[in-house]
């Protein structure tokens, strides 16, 4: 999909998934060689991580920007023909849209604690900010510290954790927790500022806020992603119940006040936490599906 010519019309560059090896195959940046006749993997053989829509090429057609997650993140990356892995442009938080005119570049670019705004980047340059649209309205809004741990999740393994904490976080009070559990499953919490799902607004009314980044979320590799295929729920709720355990360890977590919620397969999750556990004290399950027979 996604397929664009080069400026020289020698290639042709466009996004492919191999399905016969799995529904969840990664995306990967395929060439096709006008010249040659020829389709080829570019850089995506030798890297495990999948690519975004959409691809923009180099004015001299020796290069393809395109965007791709990497840790609970999503950077701006250049691959140059030729060579084995991309590198970064614009670091994450996350990187969606963007756009390039001769070897300038502008993108947005959103964090966990910060909207949607518009940057400027250019070789040798460093980046700045061109737009001011949320300033004002900003200004007046005070957000919590968001923190990034990672845990041993299920058998140990290593996952990727969110915390938000409320705007007058105290360490030497209690607090109830809440977990947020992303969609997919195989989505991310990433470091984005979500308009629908905003963990600076749940941490506002006195939660401390986390985002598990269970197993079978994206960005952490094709065997993390794939780890769960057939066997949903089992990794996830291990994943999440040690979250749970990391957060009361710290010390400032009500041990009676631990609730859930999520969207879509989120909302699969809590139906299937309130089906195994009894932890917690209240779930939100939100368009989830709990009955896959019926």
């Amino acid at each position: 999909e996604y397929p664009r010519y080069s400026p020289d019309g020698r290639w042709l560059a466009m996004l492919s998934q191999d399905l016969r090896k799995s529904y969840v195959a990664p995306f990967q940046l395929t060439l096709y060689d006008r010249t040659r006749n020829r389709l080829s993997p570019a850089v995506s053989a030798h890297w495990d991580r999948s690519f975004h829509a959409p691809l923009a090429w180099s004015a001299d057609s020796k290069s393809v920007l395109f965007a791709a997650e990497d840790r609970a993140r999503q950077h701006l990356y250049r691959w140059t023909l030729g060579t084995r892995a991309p590198d970064v442009v614009a670091q994450g938080g996350i990187v969606s849209e963007f756009d390039l005119a001769q070897d300038c570049c502008v993108f947005i670019r959103n964090t966990m604690g910060t909207p949607p705004a518009v940057f400027w980047a250019a070789p040798g340059e460093d980046e700045r900010r061109i737009d001011r649209f949320n300033d004002e309205l900003m200004a007046g809004v005070r957000l919590g510290e968001v923190r990034e741990f990672e845990i041993a999740g299920w058998r140990g393994e290593k996952v990727q954790m969110w915390a938000v904490y409320p705007p007058d976080f105290d360490a030497g009070k209690t607090w109830p927790l809440l977990h947020n559990i992303h969609g997919g499953p195989h989505g991310i919490w990433g470091d984005n500022f979500h308009f629908r799902w905003n963990n600076h607004v749940f941490a506002a009314q006195g939660y401390v806020v986390v985002c598990v980044n269970y197993h079978g979320s994206s960005s952490f590799g094709q065997e993390f992603l794939q780890s769960i295929d057939g066997e949903w729920g089992k990794r996830e709720l291990a994943d999440i119940e040690a979250g749970t355990d990391f957060m009361l360890q710290q010390g400032y977590i009500d041990t009676e006040r631990l609730v859930a919620a999520g969207g879509s397969y989120g909302g699969y999750m809590v139906a299937w936490m309130n089906g195994h556990t009894d932890r917690y004290k209240a779930y939100v399950c939100h368009a989830g599906c709990f009955d896959w027979v019926a």
